[in-house]
């Protein structure tokens, strides 16, 4: 019994995964090999590959940066310092909002400042306000396609509750609490 406490001790005291302190354990220095740069899709931001995911309540403003990033990537201005950057094919796959809301809040963001320096064929929106159910295979491959079509460097898709079932959040709930 003193063993079996002993080794139970040891054993809570490592990280998950781990048989005792110190097992498997090294620096991020050890065996360090040098790395190519990242491909930036946002100079010193975002790499490709890479995934950002932006949450918060309604009416912060999430999808509005969304468009301002989509809009100011494809026009080819760094969204964050503003500095010229090579233009990037942005996809947004919209499934929040009416043709009349987002043709409204893009409007917004295409100032006069903005409409010289967009070029078609950089910002595709697709508007799917139903949403998608991802969970189907149907959904996945028009997905698949839509990207296939329009080879994006940046998918810009949300919100995220309206990727599964294709639900809204009453329904989304109600299934939760059954």
């Amino acid at each position: 019994v003193q063993q079996v406490l002993a080794d139970a001790e040891t054993k809570l005291d490592a990280p998950i995964g781990l048989t005792s302190p110190g097992d498997d354990l090294s620096t991020l220095i050890d065996g360090a090999t040098e790395h190519p740069m990242p491909e930036w899709l946002i100079p010193g931001t975002l790499a490709r590959s890479e995934r950002l995911m932006l949450t918060g309540e309604e009416g912060l403003g999430k999808s509005t940066f969304l468009r301002q990033l989509g809009v100011q990537m494809a026009c080819g201005v760094h969204p964050f310092d503003l500095t010229a950057m090579d233009r990037r094919v942005c996809l947004h796959v919209d499934m929040e909002n009416s043709r009349q809301q987002s043709e409204q809040e893009y409007a917004q963001i295409a100032t006069p400042a903005v409409r010289p320096k967009y070029q078609p064929g950089y910002l595709s929106v697709k508007l799917r306000p139903e949403g998608l159910d991802l969970t189907r295979r149907g959904d996945v491959r028009w997905l698949e396609g839509l990207i296939a079509h329009t080879q994006p460097d940046v998918l810009l898709i949300g919100p995220l509750y309206k990727m599964m079932r294709g639900t809204d959040r009453r329904s989304i709930h109600s299934e939760e609490s059954a």
